[in-house]
């Protein structure tokens, strides 16, 4: 039987996964960004780390509270969270791959919205637990036009686990997440990319909107 504290690291990582999945490698397949120089200095003023750091003790308290919130309880506390820290949009254009610059506006903010709400949903689901867990930064390493921010999850037994946040400068946005890297996760990546682009080229733009819409609440479709 599993312990509480091992199972709720494989959620943990189960939830980090599936942004890793669908966000930029660390070699970005988009066009170049403008150098921080180029962006609001107020913005570029700003501590990467201390945002990835908040957005961990937010999960924290999610984790530790979490029978007391319940489901709904752990997506209105994540909900701002998430959408202030990750580049969803982003995220989302990288999940449609090039068919994205086929679809309209609106049908492109219909699908980020839908991409959103799966991704806190899936973190709502997911961080349903504490097990004494604790998480550590390593290290911060400027890399291109954005840092790394290299953490670790410390769980009460058991080894370690790297987790990496890749954290670009945005303007009029701060710094936001655009990847997250698990250790030994490639190959799980790659399953989760194929999953969307196997939806696309089945069922087109209408057939990955139903499928997020379907795999968001507390007991999504498999």
């Amino acid at each position: 039987m599993i312990s509480r504290p091992h199972r709720t690291i494989r959620r943990v990582l189960a939830a980090l996964s599936l942004l890793s999945a669908v966000a930029l490698p660390l070699t970005p397949v988009v066009a170049a960004e403008p150098t921080m120089t180029e962006l609001d200095p107020q913005a570029a003023a700003q501590n990467p780390t201390a945002i990835v750091e908040g957005f961990e003790g937010t999960l924290l308290q999610v984790m530790r509270h979490a029978d007391g919130l319940g489901y709904d309880g752990r997506y209105a506390v994540l909900d701002p969270e998430i959408r202030k820290v990750f580049d969803l949009p982003t995220m989302a254009r990288i999940v449609s791959g090039a068919t994205w610059s086929a679809w309209s506006g609106d049908q492109r903010a219909q699908l980020d919205e839908a991409f959103a709400r799966f991704v806190v949903s899936t973190y709502a689901r997911r961080f349903d637990g504490f097990g004494g867990e604790q998480f550590v930064t390593d290290a911060t390493i400027p890399l291109g036009n954005g840092v790394l921010i290299m953490t670790r999850i410390v769980p009460k037994d058991g080894p370690p686990i790297a987790v990496n946040y890749l954290v670009r400068l945005h303007a009029g946005a701060g710094w936001r997440v655009v990847d997250v890297f698990l250790s030994g996760s490639i190959s799980e990546l790659a399953t989760q990319r194929s999953e969307f682009s196997a939806i696309l080229d089945h069922a087109g733009y209408q057939g990955l909107l139903e499928a997020l819409r379907a795999k968001t609440g507390p007991n999504p479709e498999p």
